[in-house]
């Protein structure tokens, strides 16, 4: 918070004999703030008056060359702070005055107090404190939150003491006359990742491998499971610990589950080897266990009591584009029926009729979008989206932070929502830039949610917090932050289930306030041109891509459902092995329409160039053999051939173009799995010539599937004149034949017996 220049005035005056030196040697730059402070304790979390306060950590000295002299800790403490703008400008400037300085320690050579204390810190060196004080000496009256600073201080250069290092963080304290109600928290985590498996189930890289390890996946995931804790009371200085005083309960948290990742993660867990990559590339994946161990934590955790499954659609599609089309609506709701078809048997636990669509912080929702999310029971449920989605929750006058709940739309057809608390969903994780360690990680989520108690102390509020799909966790502020909800004193955690349903006065839940007054929900005109919501399409996956999936959907489905089987299908497993196909190829294409792909446009071009592959290589198993045709007539049969080289048998029909003539279709032609069948139509009247057939392959409806492929037909045709001439000539060769014959059997009948000559003798 403050530059430190300890060791300017040294560098000043070593300034002079350096100037002189032609070549100076090289020096090392030291670090401006040369003590690095760590906080590992700060208690009480929810100080009250009379109570012991504490704070333990440890501090380094960054320098290489620079030693600290007199080295000692102390806390400063600031003005208190009574309004969320006022803490989040104080945090953004840095502008906090320290008027007030307490509870001085000097620094030990170890981590408890018994150890000997250090006189000086080396290069290098750790140093670790431990101030014991109380809330009453630091004299925290007023209701707030209060900027503190943990400060290392020491002489550098016999500089004489200055502060070296400090660790800013906040306190609450609530005076004994205004102690706030609670205000119902729920936690929704999501259990995201861009899709990693090619449309035929192999994996295209081993990057769940890594997220199931130590990712983001397994972060949030284990920081949610640690078991509820009370904090244990601060230690004054006389050595006497506080007793406890805070909660301990329990945190339900909601699971909000793509079921792609499950599916993922089961493919991993249960093959013998999975693969990654394709063709000589591929090889062995690394994940088997890992996936194992976190899809078997998923289970227990969000089966568990604690635990509930918001089943998001099959591989979290980005539901705003695709809700621009009819098309795209019914792609929508396909993966909301498949998302939860996969995911009944991998995940077991209560479900929870929630919607949380991908905002990523544009908050958008259109109303074509949120009508084809809608479940299709009749159960209350809610769409749960980024606070930005509703225009009036951003007003800038507006004093204090509103309740999740918003109503949408008018009175006879309300849409319930819940704002998700942006803020505290990313301070939930640990992400905060001014904090040296997960304490006071965790001490600035406490901050915030104090200050907003703070604010209305008199109502009780609902809030839900749900962190972005791709964000990371600090696992151990994480842990504690989630343990907070339970503990903290303005704090109720809630399930996401009740909340589901419209706000309700009282509704206090497991809460110590159930007769506190809710926050007035908002209403919101759906019939306002943007339909109550807030639009847009920066951040949406582009309509050209989409059109460019859709288009391989529509391949799959005539290929699964209007090309392959038979009248018979049932038989034989052919249905079952059908259906495994189709929904392989529904998985793929509700892959390439994930969210994950939104401003990823090396990710779309790969997405496209799989599927379109897979598709074509499936599509090409079935061909129509041609060759040439030689007619001798002017009617005959034009005949090819059908080919499958699929596994599952076909129908199919044929179309013939003749030039010149009305095209000529067969009937359905049931073709068998690696066979092929001859095809051919009878055709008169043709002329003589060689010209081109057109076939083309058309399925059980009478569309086109495939292109056109084409027979050189040659005909030979005579004519009826040409013919009658034939058979003429063929009749005079018939009877020249004939007379010459008959000629000569006569001729042998009139010769004489033993007359070689053959002639008659004139006198007997």
């Amino acid at each position: 918070m403050r530059a430190v220049a300890g060791a300017v005035l040294g560098v000043l005056l070593l300034a002079g004999p350096a100037l002189a030196d032609p070549t100076p040697s090289p020096t090392v730059q030291e670090p401006e703030a040369p003590l690095v402070v760590s906080v590992t304790e700060l208690l009480p979390r929810a100080p009250q008056a009379g109570q012991a306060f504490e704070v333990k950590g440890a501090i380094r000295n960054t320098s290489t060359t620079q030693s600290v002299t007199g080295p000692e800790v102390r806390l400063a403490r600031g003005d208190v702070i009574q309004s969320r703008g006022e803490l989040h400008l104080a945090e953004a400037n840095h502008d906090v005055d320290y008027g007030n300085h307490y509870a001085v320690r000097h620094l030990h050579t170890g981590p408890t107090p018994t150890s000997a204390e250090i006189d000086e810190l080396k290069p290098g060196q750790v140093g670790y404190f431990d101030i014991q004080t109380d809330v009453d000496s630091l004299q925290l009256r007023r209701t707030g939150v209060y900027p503190m600073d943990v400060e290392a201080r020491g002489t550098i250069d016999e500089s004489g003491a200055q502060l070296l290092g400090d660790a800013p963080t906040w306190i609450p304290f609530f005076a004994h006359d205004s102690r706030p109600r609670q205000n119902k928290v729920a936690v929704v985590l999501p259990m995201t990742d861009r899709p990693h498996q090619a449309p035929d189930g192999s994996f295209v890289d081993d990057g769940l491998a890594d997220n199931f390890s130590s990712g983001p996946l397994a972060h949030q995931l284990v920081a949610a499971g640690y078991e509820p804790s009370c904090d244990r009371g601060a230690t004054r200085n006389d050595g006497v610990q506080d007793p406890t005083t805070t909660r301990c309960e329990a945190v339900p948290i909601t699971y909000a589950i793509d079921p792609d990742l499950a599916s993922a993660a089961y493919a991993m867990a249960t093959s013998k080897t999975y693969r990654v990559g394709s063709g000589k590339n591929a090889r062995d994946g690394s994940g088997k266990r890992a996936a194992q161990l976190w899809l078997d934590r998923l289970k227990a955790q969000a089966g568990g009591a604690r635990g509930s499954v918001l089943v998001l659609p099959y591989g979290d599609p980005d539901v705003d584009a695709l809700g621009a089309s009819a098309a795209g609506q019914l792609d929508i709701s396909d993966s909301v029926k498949l998302g939860n078809q996969v995911l009944t048997d991998q995940v077991p636990g209560t479900r929870v009729d929630a919607v949380l669509p991908p905002s990523q912080g544009s908050g958008i929702l259109t109303t074509q979008a949120a009508e084809a999310l809608r479940p299709q029971n009749a159960q209350p449920f809610a769409y749960v989206l980024d606070e930005s989605a509703f225009p009036d929750l951003e007003d800038a006058g507006r004093t204090r932070s509103p309740s999740a709940h918003v109503t949408l739309g008018p009175a006879t057809d309300p849409l319930h929502g819940l704002a998700v608390e942006d803020t505290l969903s990313t301070l939930l994780l640990g992400q905060s830039g001014l904090q040296e360690g997960d304490r006071l990680a965790e001490q600035r989520f406490i901050a915030e949610t104090a200050i907003i108690a703070a604010e209305a102390p008199g109502t009780s509020r609902t809030f839900v917090l749900s962190p972005d799909r791709y964000s990371d966790a600090r696992v151990g502020a994480m842990a504690q932050s989630l343990r907070d909800l339970g503990r903290l004193p303005w704090l109720c955690p809630v399930a996401l289930e009740p909340l589901t349903q419209p706000a309700t006065e009282g509704g206090g839940e497991s809460c110590a306030n159930p007769a506190s007054p809710t926050e007035a929900r908002r209403n919101v005109d759906r019939e306002d041109p943007r339909t109550g919501l807030r639009q847009g399409t920066d951040a949406q996956l582009p309509a050209s891509y989409l059109s460019e999936v859709a288009h391989q959907g529509r391949r799959a489905t005539q290929l699964t459902q209007q090309v392959l089987g038979t009248d018979s299908a049932g038989s034989g497993g052919t249905a079952e092995t059908i259906d495994k196909l189709q929904r392989r190829l529904h998985q793929a294409v509700a892959r390439a329409e994930s969210s994950a792909w939104r401003q990823d446009a090396s990710g779309q071009a790969d997405q496209l160039r799989r599927l379109n592959g897979a598709m074509t290589a499936l599509v090409q198993q079935v061909n129509v053999l041609t060759g040439r045709v030689l007619l001798t007539s002017d009617k005959g049969t034009i005949q090819v051939a059908v080919e499958n080289k699929s596994d599952l048998p076909l129908q199919i029909r044929l179309q013939f173009q003749i030039p010149g003539r009305r095209d000529v279709e067969t009937a359905l032609v049931t073709v068998p799995k690696k066979s092929s069948v001859p095809v051919g139509v009878k055709v008169s009247g043709l002329r003589s010539g060689t010209f081109p057939v057109a076939v083309q392959m058309r399925d059980r409806e009478d569309k086109a599937f495939r292109g056109f492929v084409y027979v050189q037909v040659r005909s030979t045709r005579y004519g009826r004149l040409a013919l009658g001439l034939t058979f003429a000539a063929a009749a005079v060769l018939f009877i020249a034949a004939g007379t010459r014959i008959a000629r000569r059997a006569l001729g042998r009948g009139k010769q004489a017996p033993g007359d070689p000559s053959g002639s008659a003798d004139p006198t007997a």
